[in-house]
């Protein structure tokens, strides 16, 4: 052999060596051993024969996507397009896999034998793909799904006047929990969580989470009223094998908001008087809240006596139902004093409600153990409005309490109601009344 020919030799041997090198560092030097930690996985069973490790190896960066192959040749997506820099990762295999990735959901593996595959893709599009073996057995295929979702109303106005403030929202599932998660999603794509109910695993069968439940929603998220819109409603369920169920639903918020009354000033005139004799209450009120607030009588000006309450007058059609009630959503001042049988025995409304009511004149000056309440509190109109007190108005409301106690010194104070809650405003500015007798 000449020279010539032994060059020719040498450079075509290098060529090969240099096209296996190129090999070796392109797709087949992205991904090292990928390794599973155990050969049969049974979905929900305790200990290590209900999970498995799945451990790879990555030698550039990369993305990486793992999936399931059955026989057939069907993939069942499990960690699909996760960026990863070099190094040594796990994943724990539970028995679920991601039916679509862009959502929550996971679905239990059906039985069966499967190739575990580990796909790489680097930023220059070189790809690298290694494989290991799994069997799935013992998974119920029952599943976790939603039988039913509803939101009831599905628009609602959460501003704290009793005429749909809440909307209830109930789910069904076909199997029981360890997680429910309720979110709502505004229109921009933010989410609020509403309510997370969790249970250990040994947890008796009455605690939350239930397979069928209701979550009242008041429209509130960390603390505050969510802004009027459409809202979607996610309800996301899983159970102890790791599989996630979520259903959705449109709920829309109208007229919503925070009611808020503050009471700005009250006064008691005059501060000595006999006994029979009458005062003079005033209170001024302004609606610091977001929305407009309800009230209901008995209108300003109304008169009272300490012997008496707001529930004196009664609906002439009904002689047995007083006018004028603790009903939920609607607000109204009061005032009460030293001796009083009741909370707030004197409450006005914050605007006229197209009512007028008073005293009977001939009653009106009977001492208490005389007196006939049935004839003393007198309707001379009855119309029962519910007017508004819209956001930042002020108003003042006015009245008159006859003082019949036997008390030297009489203590009065306001408050404000809001039915069906309470008194935000409560022991307001007391002043003190003596009486003489």
């Amino acid at each position: 052999m000449g020279v010539n020919s032994g060059k020719t030799a040498l450079l075509g041997t290098l060529a090969v060596a240099a096209v296996l090198l190129a090999g070796a560092c392109g797709s087949g030097g992205i991904l090292g051993r990928v390794t599973v930690s155990t050969e049969t996985v049974t979905p929900g069973a305790g200990g290590s024969a209900g999970s498995a490790v799945i451990t790879y190896e990555v030698h550039r960066p990369a993305v990486i996507t793992i999936l399931f192959r059955d026989g057939r040749g069907r993939e069942y997506p499990f960690r699909v397009a996760q960026p990863r820099a070099p190094g040594t990762y796990q994943a724990q295999f539970t028995g679920t896999y991601a039916p679509d990735p862009e959502t929550r959901e996971r679905k239990v593996l059906p039985n069966g034998d499967y190739t575990v595959v580990v796909r790489a893709q680097t930023p220059d599009g070189t790809t690298d793909e290694r494989q290991a073996r799994l069997r799935v057995t013992g998974a119920d295929q029952t599943g976790l799904a939603f039988e039913e979702l509803t939101v009831t109303p599905d628009t609602f106005s959460p501003n704290g006047d009793a005429d749909r403030d809440e909307t209830v929202i109930f789910y069904s599932l076909t199997r029981r929990p360890t997680r429910v998660d309720i979110l709502a999603t505004d229109a921009r794509g933010t989410s609020y969580l509403l309510v997370s109910w969790s249970r250990p695993a040994s947890a008796t069968p009455d605690q939350p989470p239930r397979q069928r439940d209701s979550y009242v929603w008041d429209g509130t998220a960390a603390g505050r009223v969510l802004p009027d819109g459409t809202y979607v409603i996610h309800v996301v369920a899983q159970d102890e094998v790791g599989a996630v169920a979520e259903a959705t639903r449109q709920v829309t918020i109208q007229n919503g908001g925070i009611p808020q009354l503050e009471l700005v000033d009250f006064q008691v005139k005059p501060t000595t008087v006999s006994l029979g004799g009458t005062v003079n209450v005033t209170l001024r009120v302004k609606n610091t809240g977001t929305v407009p607030v309800k009230t209901l009588g008995p209108p300003p000006g109304t008169p009272y006596r300490t012997d008496m309450t707001f529930n004196c007058w009664v609906n002439p059609a009904d002689p047995g139902s007083p006018l004028y009630y603790e009903r939920s959503g609607v607000w109204r001042v009061g005032v009460m004093w030293t001796g009083a049988g009741l909370q707030y025995p004197a409450r006005w409304g914050l605007l006229p409600d197209g009512t007028k009511v008073g005293f009977d004149p001939a009653e009106r000056l009977k001492p208490p153990q005389e007196v006939d309440y049935r004839r003393l509190c007198a309707v001379e109109q009855w119309q029962g409005e519910t007017p508004l007190l819209q956001p930042g108005q002020e108003v003042v409301i006015t009245g008159t309490v006859q003082i019949n106690l036997r008390i030297r010194e009489v203590t009065f104070w306001a408050g404000i109601e809001q039915g069906g809650v309470g008194f935000p405003v409560d022991q307001f500015k007391p002043q003190v009344v003596r009486v003489n007798y």
